[in-house]
């Protein structure tokens, strides 16, 4: 998969016509064979865009690759894409990482009505296995390993949610590696390419990719049955898998959904209804390997069934007492409570004895009423459980959670 540049060789072109999720474009490129070759290779597993342009349809995106000389001999690839300003590159490989990045941002600016998440999907025996987490957690790498281990590929970059079904679908696009992650497939892949930090590759090179026109690419989707948080430490001796309750899983979600902007508080119930319909398990490996392996047979369903109601909100006005903030949104999973506050884009999940007395926190009972009712109900010290209240209501009010 890599590719030499050397100056002798002789510019060609060439023209792909291929569809991403929604978005088909038409890229003509103007390089050297090897350069072309990468290019239509990376592209492969993309289904191909209707000649002419479908009756109802916009004229697709035009993207356009030249190729100059430096002053040194090397090559410069300059990429135009309608609608984003031109970019300049020295890498072969950033040709393709470039080109993939923008048409996923297109595609996501022109989407509407679904969530999107930063994340992988794959499809195994029983469902669809989501996976993600922040940079450098291992998102693309254990999706790599999941699909190599037989699960069969359909992103790693961008999972679309229905609100209402709460099905997946994702975007069919070329697997981006670092290097590390490729040299642990370059029994397949061959020797990773010496220019540039992330590099593109056909997923189905690594193992089966979903048809384009499956119900995980384009259809009504797919039920997720497992949330996969990978943690990447490599001196993790053992492979460790830890269940992550729905509260915790809805928060963590909230950081890794890219357009939490457009509606966020239908966003942020759609990913809690989402998270109770799976497994979440966080993953601490440092051989994704073994997560691939681990994954392929795995329980996917929730060992304890999540019960979700929505907290009534507080009214604004006439509260006599310590109360939760109107703006913020909050659900009760099972024991525990998850909220969001949209006017300042923070989520947080509380644990059992910071629920009930966010439950309580409705501006009709003092502070002390509260501490009374919750001691007789446990038997316990009313001044003891009313300090431990002040200081969670404390550190509520300095985020803004309470009033």
């Amino acid at each position: 998969m890599g590719v030499s540049e050397t100056v002798a060789e002789e510019m060609a072109s060439r023209r792909l016509v291929r569809r991403l999720g929604d978005l088909s474009f038409n890229l003509v490129a103007k390089a050297p064979a090897p350069i072309l070759d990468l290019i239509e290779d990376c592209f492969g597993d993309l289904p191909r865009a209707q000649e002419p342009d479908p009756p109802g349809e916009g004229p697709r995106l035009q993207i356009r690759v030249t190729t100059d000389q430096r002053i040194d001999g090397q090559y410069l690839y300059r990429i135009d894409i309608e609608g984003i300003p031109t970019w300049h590159t020295d890498a072969p490989s950033a040709v393709v990482d470039h080109t993939v990045t923008s048409l996923t941002r297109l595609v996501l600016d022109h989407t509407v009505g679904r969530l999107h998440l930063h994340a992988g999907l794959v499809v195994g025996a029983h469902g669809g296995i989501l996976i993600t987490g922040p940079s450098g957690a291992g998102k693309s790498t254990v999706t790599a390993a999941a699909l190599r281990s037989g699960c069969t590929f359909v992103t790693d970059e961008m999972v679309s949610l229905d609100p209402a079904t709460r099905r997946a679908t994702g975007l069919l696009k070329p697997l981006t590696f670092k290097g590390q992650t490729w040299n642990l497939h370059a029994d397949l892949l061959g020797d990773a390419p010496k220019r540039g930090d992330r590099w593109s590759v056909r997923a189905s090179l690594l193992g089966p990719v979903a048809d384009p026109s499956s119900a995980a690419v384009s259809g009504e989707g797919v039920p997720v049955r497992l949330i996969v948080l990978p943690r990447y430490e490599p001196s993790a001796e053992a492979l460790t898998v830890r269940d992550v309750d729905s509260a915790s899983a809805a928060v963590r979600l909230v950081t890794e959904t890219l357009d939490m902007e457009r509606d966020a508080v239908q966003a942020f119930e759609t990913l809690v209804h989402f998270v109770t319909g799976a497994r979440v398990v966080e993953v601490t490996y440092s051989d994704a390997r073994r997560v691939g392996e681990w994954l392929v047979g795995q329980p996917t369903t929730p060992s304890t069934p999540t019960v979700v109601e929505q907290v009534p909100s507080v009214a604004p006005f006439g509260n006599l007492h310590r109360h939760r903030a109107p703006a913020v949104v909050s659900f009760l999973l099972n024991a525990r409570v998850a909220l969001y506050d949209e006017q300042r884009g923070l989520a947080a999940d509380l644990d059992e004895a910071a629920s009930l007395w966010w439950l309580a926190l409705d501006g009709h009972q003092s502070v002390t009423a509260i501490a009374q009712m919750f001691a007789e109900a446990v038997k316990g010290d009313r001044n003891e459980i009313e300090n431990a209240g002040i200081q969670l209501i404390g550190e509520l009010e300095q985020v803004g959670f309470v009033q």
